[in-house]
């Protein structure tokens, strides 16, 4: 055992920096569910490194374009709470606040999708074959939160 003004030792049979590989985790850390919101399936196909490094430039651009609509969409929340909570019911402001929300997710949901096309375009057929094949094999995601 080691005294606490020591400093720790350092392990053996560790890498000095973790591999890119499928995330450790339940949720990988990204809005994709991979590191940086790359797709986990995505490791497991031995992409390129020209072929990883368009994905991840992708992926980011899709962040960044994203976080104002991601950060009005958090707002929505207590914009819609405190309506709820107010003296007076106010139907039209409700239905204007959940039109804006269903907007912004609309918005999300089709970059999304654009980033998926666009990185299922950098697969090679073979690529593409496995990428479908490990998509039918996952289990379905639960509905709902």
């Amino acid at each position: 055992t080691g005294s606490l003004d020591q400093p720790p030792q350092p392990q053996k049979n560790r890498p000095a920096e973790r591999p890119m590989g499928p995330p450790q985790g339940p949720r990988g850390g990204g809005p994709g569910g991979g590191p940086g919101g790359i797709d986990p399936l995505l490791f497991q196909l031995d992409l390129a490194a020209g072929q990883l490094e368009q994905v991840k430039a992708l992926t980011s651009a899709r962040r960044e374009a994203e976080a104002s609509s991601r950060d009005a969409l958090r707002e929505i929340g207590p914009q819609m709470r405190a309506l709820i909570e107010a003296d007076a019911f106010d139907e039209s402001a409700v239905r204007e606040l959940a039109a804006r929300e269903a907007a912004l997710t609309a918005d999300l949901r089709v970059a999304a999708a654009r980033t998926e096309s666009a990185i299922f375009q950098i697969l090679t057929s073979d690529q593409r074959a496995a990428l479908k094949k490990l998509r039918d094999q996952r289990p379905p995601r639960p509905r709902g939160r």
